[in-house]
């Protein structure tokens, strides 16, 4: 069994992916960031598998990438495009790219779907700037072979940090 953990839109907040990298989320076996890094250079990301986020686009990012863990193809995606269109489209990419879960971000939103495929469509969230909740949040998921189980993890943040 592997442990996949996956964050987003970090936005420069680098305390943040540290503390889902070394406390939160420390014995994952593999690190995936949907983009949005939002720094000057890639590597403050530490060890994460990293695609390009709107705010990325001067990093020479890759805009997608496809992660395989045991026997599950995992398609990354920030998702500025394409986070408000139909599952059937997912399903496209999906079955398009051979892949079994899409990991999207951009919309700060903690999500886990299920799309008619029956194939997996799951958002992290943001570790430091929420839009659904006040609390940062991250995914994990634990594969093994063919078999995913995918949850999301909230942890507090500093509301001082919020403009309100």
């Amino acid at each position: 069994m592997k442990k996949v953990c996956v964050i987003s839109d970090s936005h420069k907040m680098k305390t943040y992916v540290e503390k889902v990298r070394f406390s939160l989320c420390k014995d994952a076996d593999v690190y995936i960031h949907c983009g949005d890094i939002f720094y000057d250079d890639p590597e403050e990301c530490l060890d994460f598998e990293v695609v390009q986020g709107n705010h990325d686009y001067e990093l020479g990012l890759p805009y997608f990438k496809i992660i395989q863990v045991e026997d599950v193809r995992i398609f990354v995606i920030h998702g500025e495009f394409i986070y408000f269109m139909e599952d059937d489209i997912f399903d496209y990419i999906l079955e398009r790219n051979q892949c079994d879960i899409l990991l999207m971000g951009h919309t700060h939103c903690a999500q886990i779907k299920t799309l008619p495929s029956g194939k997996l469509l799951c958002n992290p969230g943001s570790v430091c700037w929420p839009q659904d909740e006040f609390s940062g949040s991250f995914l994990t998921l634990e594969i093994e072979g063919k078999n995913i189980v995918p949850e999301i993890h909230r942890f507090e943040i500093d509301l001082s940090l919020f403009p309100f």
